[in-house]
This record gives C-alpha cells, sequence and structure tokens, in this order.
C-alpha cells in the first residue's frame, strides 16, 4: 500500500471515530464521569498533600520554635511591667495555648511532648508572675492544669511505637515526671511529689539525666518545705537623734600664750562637709625638703 493511500485511511479512520464519538460518550457517559472525577479528586489530593507538608508544616514548626522562645522573652518584660502596677501575664496564657494547639494536631510524637512541657512550664510562670498574688482556689486550678500537660506529655512519650517501660524519649520523660512532681509539691501533695522525685531517681533508663539531680535535689530540701513558715511580726526600733552641738570657732578656748593649733587635712574636710566653713581657714604647704 502507497503512503498517500494509508494516510487517506488514516484521516478517514480518525473522520470515522469523530463522528462515533456522541453515540460512544453516550454509552459511556458514566464511565467517563467516574474517571475524570477520580482524576481531579486525586491531583487536588496531590497538591493538598504538597501544600499540606512545604507550606502548612513548616508554618506551624515556625510558630511552635517562636513560642517556646518567648517564655524566657517575656520573663523580663512582665517584672518590668509589674514595677509599674501593670499585670502582663496575659500574653502567657497566648503563648500556653498556641503550645496546646500545636501539640494537639502534630503527629510528631516528640514534638508534642515537647509542646506539651513547656506549656505547662508557661502556665506555673503565669501563675508566679502575677501582679496580684491569686488565691487558692485560681493557684490550684493552675496547677492542676500544668500537671495535665506533664502527664499529657507522658501519654505522647508512652505511646506506640514506644517500647514498655522505656519512653521514646527519656530526657522529656523525666522532665515531665519532675514537672509534675513540682506540681504536686507546689500543691502541698508532698507525698505524691516524693513518689515522682523517687521513680525518676529508682529508674535506671534516667540516670543519664539532668533531672535525676534536680530530682535528688527536691528530696534533700523538701522537708524545710514541709513545715508552715510563719513570719514574725516587724518590731519599730525607736531611732534618737541628738542635736548638732553648734560650731565653735578654731580660736575658742586657746590660751593666750599657747601654741596655734594648726588643723589638718582631714579636719578642714570634716569642717566643710558639715558647713561650718566654706574655705580652708588653713593652707597647709609641706616645707621644702633639703
Amino acid at each position: 500500500m502507497k503512503s498517500k493511500e494509508r494516510h487517506e485511511l488514516k484521516e478517514n479512520e480518525l473522520a470515522e471515530w469523530f463522528m462515533n464519538l456522541p453515540t460512544w460518550f453516550e454509552k459511556n457517559r458514566n464511565t467517563v464521569i467516574y474517571v475524570t472525577t477520580s482524576i481531579i479528586l486525586l491531583a487536588v489530593l496531590w497538591y493538598w498533600y504538597r501544600y499540606q507538608k512545604y507550606v502548612i508544616e513548616p508554618k506551624k514548626y515556625e510558630r511552635f520554635t517562636e513560642a517556646i522562645a518567648q517564655l524566657p522573652a517575656q520573663k523580663p518584660l512582665i517584672l518590668k511591667a509589674n514595677l509599674q502596677q501593670t499585670d502582663a501575664t496575659g500574653n502567657l496564657r497566648v503563648i500556653a495555648k498556641s503550645l496546646q494547639d500545636f501539640a494537639d494536631t502534630t503527629k510528631d510524637a516528640k514534638a508534642a511532648a515537647l509542646a506539651y512541657i513547656e506549656q505547662a512550664k508557661t502556665i506555673r510562670t503565669d501563675i508566679h508572675y502575677r501582679l496580684r498574688t491569686p488565691d487558692k482556689s485560681q493557684f490550684a486550678e493552675q496547677m492542676n492544669k500544668a500537671k495535665e500537660a506533664y502527664t499529657n506529655a507522658l501519654a505522647k512519650l508512652e505511646a506506640p511505637p514506644a517500647e514498655k517501660g522505656k519512653p521514646i524519649d527519656i530526657t522529656l520523660a523525666a522532665t515531665a515526671i519532675f514537672g509534675t512532681g513540682l506540681c504536686e509539691e507546689e500543691l502541698g501533695n508532698f507525698d505524691a511529689a516524693k513518689k515522682q522525685y523517687t521513680e525518676i531517681i529508682s529508674n535506671p533508663a534516667y540516670q543519664y539525666t539532668t533531672s535525676i539531680v534536680e530530682a535528688k535535689r527536691r528530696l534533700d530540701i523538701m522537708a524545710d518545705f514541709e513545715k508552715p513558715v510563719a513570719f514574725a511580726p516587724a518590731t519599730n526600733i525607736p531611732v534618737q537623734f541628738q542635736p548638732a552641738e553648734s560650731a565653735q570657732p578654731l580660736s575658742a578656748g586657746i590660751e593666750p600664750n599657747a601654741a596655734p593649733v594648726i588643723p589638718s587635712a582631714a579636719d578642714v574636710n570634716l569642717l566643710k562637709a558639715a558647713g561650718s566653713i566654706e574655705t580652708p581657714v588653713v593652707n597647709i604647704v609641706e616645707p621644702n625638703k633639703p
């Protein structure tokens, strides 16, 4: 078959296919719609996955890092505001909410645990840095919130794929347990606090963490905090001020034939400081040395 005839044959087949296309579409309408919809849906899902991975997640971690850095930065600002009789601890509550939102939504167990721990620290800082001393109910409410955050951190670290008795991250787990002990201690639950500290000390997995040193120190000094502290009322000590003696002239009390008294430089300075004289009465000149 010549090339010209083959070309004409292909053109006829293509024309015939276009002519039969409406009929084929009517017969396979549902299939065409299903396939087209599936392709569009897959394309949208693929775009959304890449957008989440390369845009949303980095921004989320960026806000998380900023929230962690805000806690030490806010402390001096809050103290400065307290000196001006202004309570600026509201910023800490915003930070705590941001950390909780990140911990609740991230799929990274370590990052979530760290966020919960930092949230608990922020809550404890909030209640301690307030301008006015909170009452017992407010203090207990905040400490229980912090304790709940520490518990959530431990739950993240002990979830699969963690091994039994061995959290995903030893350092974070020890920090969460120690923080729970601090909350119990501040609530007055000293036995519960001792239990938390003892858990850190007795577990060999935590022996290389800094929390074990802090737990031992808390156990050593906890007895001092179990006893109620009462301050004795301040006593007013009366202070008696004696009137200053009137300054007398330098020549007073000097006998007529007595040798003149030349005051020292120190005496002159004392008299000037007391306001008795305005200018030196005697210029002291050292004799020329031979």
